[in-house]
């Protein structure tokens, strides 16, 4: 099962457990139910590869931290977020084959390019309470191209890195967490672009590049406001 199939897969099951959901009124949710206010900080391990011919079919492992505030409710609660994630990422074939403009020669047909990204994150998630210590999770995501380097130098007679991919790009989200009494959750979460990050500025760039990722990570509560119990 790949992940677009999985990331399919979990937002038919979101659709189809929401009107469930919505009728709960069972001990598991509405009993003691708080309803509050809190942010936190989080810290993970982000997946994430560009589809696209060019580069190898596989996940590059990298990081994500960043701090959340959400409000909590019986059933639905919604959660915003702040976030850095890296990407390494090494083209498939040689960086003078790929990417050289026409009026650019190199003698080098062998040295990959390698490339490190920095993304700032803007999630915005809407939770789904199915148990009282579960959620599922779905939303938007604007992403940020903050940094992006020529790690190996294989790129630099062709241009500048920053012209390669397009600075912004919004994707879609879905997800599952899991919250314990002592402020800690564990989670995660499925990335899948809608934008073209192809910035087409280069012969031999005509494919979509999609971004596709997944987070898996740890959150721990700073503070907690506004606490209200549902009697």
């Amino acid at each position: 099962m790949n992940i677009r199939t999985l990331f399919c897969f979990l937002l038919l099951l979101l659709c189809l457990r929401t009107p469930v959901s919505a009728q709960l009124r069972g001990e598991d949710i509405v009993k003691n139910t708080m309803h509050y206010d809190e942010w936190g900080i989080k810290g993970g391990v982000h997946l994430g590869q560009i589809s696209s011919y060019l580069f190898p079919q596989g996940f590059n492992t990298g990081g994500v931290l960043g701090a959340y505030l959400s409000h909590h409710g019986e059933i639905w609660g919604i959660r915003g977020e702040i976030n850095f994630n890296n990407l390494h990422l090494q083209s498939r074939f040689p960086a003078s084959q790929t990417f050289a403009k026409k009026k650019y020669q190199s003698s080098d047909t062998v040295t990959k390019a390698v490339f490190d990204l920095v993304y700032i994150n803007v999630p915005v998630l809407a939770e789904i309470r199915i148990k009282k210590h579960f959620c599922m999770m779905m939303g938007a995501q604007y992403s940020y191209q903050a940094v992006i380097s020529d790690a190996n130098g294989a790129y630099k007679c062709m241009g500048k890195p920053e012209d390669l991919f397009k600075k912004g790009n919004v994707s879609m989200l879905v997800g599952m967490e899991s919250d314990s009494k002592k402020g800690i959750k564990i989670g995660g979460l499925l990335c899948m672009g809608m934008d073209d990050l192809n910035n087409g500025a280069y012969r031999n760039l005509t494919d979509r590049w999609s971004n596709i990722g997944a987070q898996v990570y740890l959150m721990y509560r700073m503070k907690k406001w506004n606490e209200k119990e549902k009697k």
